[in-house]
Order: structure tokens, then sequence, then C-alpha cells
């Protein structure tokens, strides 16, 4: 998902955590996942809120810790569920 959002530019080795914010962002991601941007929809701010809160996650687990898995996301009712 972070090569698809970058444009293949970034991947989690790139990123790391700072003061609580994902670091290492292209500015315009940053803004999103870091929901910095002044203009999101409530239905933008759900869907980087939990992107935000996954990749915290894996960059305070460490990239290197967390097991393989695979997850569907479904949308929906404006919330992101990840199944």
């Amino acid at each position: 998902m972070l090569r698809i959002m970058s444009g293949g530019s970034i991947s989690l080795d790139d990123l790391s955590l700072k003061n609580g914010k994902i670091a290492g962002l292209p500015p315009e991601l940053d803004e999103l996942l870091n929901l910095a941007k002044p203009d999101m929809t409530d239905d933008e701010k759900n869907l980087y809120k939990s992107i935000n809160s996954v990749l915290k996650d894996v960059l305070r687990r460490g990239v290197n810790n967390i097991q393989d898995l695979t997850t569907n996301a479904v949308y929906s009712k404006g919330r992101l569920v990840l199944n």
C-alpha cells in the first residue's frame, strides 16, 4: 500500500517514528498520513487514521519483528474495516 501511495518511491524501511509522528514521508504523504492536511473530509480522516495507526504499530514493533499477514480492507458506511 505504501509503495502504491508513493508511486514506488518509499517503503517501510525508509520510515521511522519521531515525536509520535511518522517520519521519512514525501511532503504530500506526510500531510495525509500524519493527519495534518487542513481540508480533510471526515471520510479522509477516518481512512488515514486507520493507515496511520497501522503504520505506527509496525514501526514501533520493527519491520522485521512482525509476522507475514494478509488482510482485506472494506470501506463501508464511512469506515475502513480491516479483516
